[in-house]
């Protein structure tokens, strides 16, 4: 067992986003890339098995079972069957390897492989009054990295942003405009959604003109 590897956050190009309740930005990892890590992790011995199945009237729940070096975690998945407007199913099968794929990601956190990415859902949980969590939830450790800090300036002076639109953005996806405050996963999140905004930015600016120079006295 690779001990090192367990808790290592993920690399950017495995980062993916969905939309969350209250307007939230999740970040989630794909199955490959838990697959890769398990490969890492325990060297190719570990196995993965599907225990049980059960079909409810508007979902599909599956239990996994992952061992690994003698250890075994079990874990349930669950996905919401997708139906036409006339109420059939037409997606079963995929609607059966998202819930198989929610508990093998469940079960494989278990071992800690990705459980950065599960800190703070039981404080949301634990609300239980229907409104939003006071904080924006935490998915991942560690801060944001100068490399990153200066990737944000570099891509918002590129684009022709000031401070506070960058700070503004940050906002609509974390719930904080204090960029200083984002942690690692949190930062790659706004140079991605800066890196997919700057195409259309650049064909405008190239419009109108160079983009504004970089407020220097401001950090972002």
């Amino acid at each position: 067992m690779n001990t090192e590897l367990i808790e290592q956050p993920f690399e950017d190009k495995d980062l993916h986003n969905r939309p969350g309740s209250y307007g939230r930005l999740l970040t989630y990892i794909s199955y490959p890339a838990y697959v890769r890590r398990m490969n890492l992790t325990f060297d190719y011995h570990w196995s993965c098995e599907v225990t049980q199945l059960e079909f409810q009237e508007d979902e599909v729940i599956a239990l996994v079972k992952v061992t690994a070096e003698g250890i075994t975690k079990m874990q349930a998945g669950g996905k919401r069957i997708t139906r036409n407007k006339e109420g059939k199913a037409i997606s079963l099968g995929d609607d059966v390897k998202s819930a198989i794929t929610a508990a093998f990601k469940k079960a494989s956190s278990m071992f800690g492989i990705g459980i950065y990415l599960a800190e703070g859902d039981d404080e949301e949980a634990a609300s239980g009054n229907g409104q939003p969590p006071t904080r924006t939830t935490a998915r991942t450790t560690g801060t944001i990295t100068e490399a990153q800090r200066s990737l944000l300036k570099k891509l918002r002076t590129e684009m022709g942003l000031g401070p506070e639109r960058l700070c503004d953005i940050a906002s609509e996806l974390f719930k904080t405009k204090d960029i200083m405050a984002l942690n690692k996963t949190q930062a790659s999140t706004l140079i991605n959604t800066l890196k997919r905004m700057k195409e259309p930015v650049a064909s405008e600016v190239g419009q109108t003109g160079s983009p504004p120079p970089p407020d220097e006295d401001i950090p972002f």
